[in-house]
């Protein structure tokens, strides 16, 4: 949340200080023996990414996250190392369909036209810079998981205007309508792809207004279901499974989130994918249900991003997880 300092595995917190940093030591009984190999980590906070350049081009810190344009600015430069590597922490928008409510996304095709009207190539070039890929519900690099680059790219996720128009027609909304979107306040790239997001649904008449939310706020509401439509990230999950919890009418944040809608096909390979062990078996399952999730969408996946961090040269071992997490500085030295 922003709010508390944690600190568990490699390191050990000695201290944290809201808007300043955290400071860490080597946690000596760790698990894997010999490792950590730094004996201190210091991580001070820096919203500000000229800040965090300036700062590591005076060398007052050895490394930063940055966006793909800050990390461009080190490209060829001797003293320091660009390191990147796509993320399990894809960009999402969620719906909700609550109780005693009747919105224009709970119609399918109106979902169906939001998703065809955006157009995630262009997010990924003008927010990303080019670095990112479509992603399903499972994000690309999940192992053999997710739907391929091009049944997202040249069917379920194609960008059709035109249907899109067309679906909005069908559904009684050809004069579009206006819902609120919220999103983060930080990190800066959701603002964004919300900003993005909002010039292309104009296009089919969707007036979106857009509410940022710092991220304390924002997950409290996201999990209370007290949002319409969310712009938000999903994180690595420890199973398939993980990624499609949430459709199982069992899950609580399902009883939150979707109480009036009903599908017992998706139901049953939610449910089935669980429990099944053989691997084969699963795969063909939990391939059937995305497809089915790509076409009810009452999530709308939209692009897996690449994360940069730029090193002193100094700095070695370092490396960016794919799932998101600094794993990287359990073996740097």
């Amino acid at each position: 949340t922003g709010r508390e300092g944690i600190g568990t595995g490699p390191f050990r917190l000695v201290s944290f200080t809201p808007g300043q940093g955290t400071e860490y030591q080597a946690y000596t009984n760790y698990r894997k023996k010999g490792l950590p190999y730094l004996s201190q980590l210091s991580l001070p906070t820096m919203p500000d990414e000229q800040a965090r350049i300036a700062a590591l081009r005076a060398g007052a810190i050895d490394g930063a996250t940055l966006s793909a344009d800050g990390a461009r600015t080190f490209q060829g430069n001797s003293n320091f190392t660009v390191l990147r590597g796509l993320t399990a922490a894809f960009r999402e928008l969620q719906m909700t369909q609550k109780a005693g409510e009747d919105k224009p996304w709970h119609d399918v095709r109106v979902r169906q036209a939001v998703n065809f009207a955006i157009n995630r190539q262009q997010i990924i070039d003008r927010v990303y810079s080019g670095f990112g890929e479509y992603s399903g519900h499972v994000p690309p690099g999940y192992g053999p998981w997710p739907l391929t680059r091009a049944e997202l790219r040249n069917n379920y996720l194609k960008f059709n205007l035109a249907k899109a128009r067309t679906l909005m027609r069908q559904a009684g909304f050809g004069n579009g309508f206006e819902v609120t979107m919220s999103t983060f306040s930080t990190p800066l790239d959701f603002g964004q792809v919300a900003a993005v997001i909002k010039s292309q649904l104009d296009q089919i008449g969707i007036n979106v207004n857009i509410k940022a939310e710092e991220p304390g706020t924002f997950a409290a509401n996201n999990g209370a279901g007290r949002f319409d439509w969310d712009l938000t990230a999903r994180g690595m999950r420890g199973d398939v499974d993980g990624y499609t919890s949430e459709f199982n009418p069992a899950n609580a944040i399902y009883k939150v989130w979707y109480p009036e809608y009903k599908n017992v096909k998706m139901w049953r390979l939610v449910g089935n994918g669980f429990i099944t062990l053989d691997d084969k078996k699963r795969l063909a399952m939990y391939k059937e249900l995305e497809k089915i999730l790509l076409t009810e969408l009452l999530q709308v996946p939209l692009v897996a991003v690449s994360k940069f961090q730029v090193v002193r040269k100094r700095v070695k071992n370092m490396y960016v997880a794919f799932s998101d997490f600094n794993t990287g500085l359990r073996t740097a030295w």
